[in-house]
């Protein structure tokens, strides 16, 4: 097996994933830095973090489903590992949803958070 073409590969899968990533900072309007809440006790991964979210879910999903599988124990070939454009854009949409994933994970802590702060206020207020 040519491990520069897997190594080769694997990067601009990478790479893809990345760029699906930053599309979806850019769409949700998320671009800052990773910061944190420390009163509600949440980060934000800010586009830091949905970039890397994203290469890893397109690597992952390029490893499980793309042409890599099959190669991996069959050494004795000395075939490149090929990528295919439907490869290339399935990189960039699951670079994509894996930075909404992340988006959806830190909103639904902060929805928590709020809700846990208006019972508490709705309760203070009523028990007066």
């Amino acid at each position: 097996m040519n491990n520069t073409g897997i190594l080769c590969t694997s990067l601009l899968v990478l790479l893809l994933g990345g760029l699906g990533g930053l599309v979806n900072c850019f769409h949700s309007g998320e671009f800052h830095l990773p910061q944190t809440d420390k009163k509600a006790g949440i980060w934000r991964p800010g586009w830091v973090g949905v970039v890397v979210v994203g290469a890893a879910a397109a690597l992952v999903v390029w490893g499980l489903y793309g042409p890599a599988g099959s190669y991996i124990f069959n050494a004795d070939t000395p075939q490149k590992i090929p990528i295919t454009v439907s490869q290339i854009i399935n990189s960039l949409l699951v670079g994509f949803g894996g930075g909404r994933f992340l988006h959806m994970a830190v909103e639904k802590k902060a929805d928590e958070f709020t809700k846990l702060t208006l019972t508490q206020a709705l309760t203070k207020a009523i028990s007066k």
